[in-house]
């Protein structure tokens, strides 16, 4: 146990002998391998495409209250599906990176008898946060793909206030499902890692 513990704080920055990388890259790279396997680009694809949809909305006219209620909604629900699939993202990786800073910290008490919790604790929540790239990834591609669908049947060319009344309640269960999803990504981690289900829904 002390040689397992020495080793990891030995080895806790500096590449391991054999292996070739340190004690947290092994957990923090292989989890942006598996990012990465799911789809590295589909974040940017989403913003493109949802930032092409905006371009080709026609403003509706000042008399317009109708029209213009629908567009500014529709405007910021597509800026704020935008936000949120950024900062959901980002999150995890500062996350992580807090969790790598203050491992020296914690992998010492692998060996302090009745103190080793504060070491399996820690590690549970790297463990936890790390494989949070992973999920948000995963949730990501597929409301990407949703988003991506939805926009695709729109067509090409502007889209006119008449056209964006017709589409506006798909864009709005679209959008805000795709919202309410990325928000639960950090419970979607949680009960993963945790191996509880049900409550997700319970904001609803």
């Amino acid at each position: 146990t002390i040689a397992f513990g020495f080793a990891m704080v030995n080895y806790y920055s500096t590449p391991i002998p054999g292996i070739g990388v340190s004690f947290h890259n092994l957990i923090t790279d292989e989890a942006q391998f598996l990012a990465n396997k799911i789809n590295q680009t589909e974040l940017q694809t989403i913003v493109d495409r949802i930032g092409d949809f905006e371009a080709r909305i026609d403003a509706p006219g000042v008399a317009d209250f109708l029209g213009m209620a629908i567009y500014v909604v529709v405007i910021i629900l597509l800026a704020a599906t935008q936000a949120i699939s950024i900062v959901v993202i980002a999150y995890g990786f500062i996350a992580t990176a807090v969790c790598v800073l203050v491992g020296p910290i914690f992998v010492p008490f692998f060996i302090v008898p009745k103190l080793e919790w504060l070491f399996w604790g820690w590690l549970r929540c790297f463990l936890q946060y790390t494989f949070y790239e992973v999920i948000a990834a995963a949730v990501v591609y597929i409301i990407g793909n949703l988003i991506i669908g939805v926009l695709t049947l729109q067509g090409t060319g502007n889209i006119s206030t008449l056209q964006l009344i017709g589409w506006f309640p798909v864009l709005l269960i679209t959008f805000v499902a795709s919202i309410f999803v990325l928000l639960k990504v950090p419970a979607l981690t949680n009960h993963i890692f945790s191996g509880t289900a049900g409550g997700s829904s319970a904001g609803i």
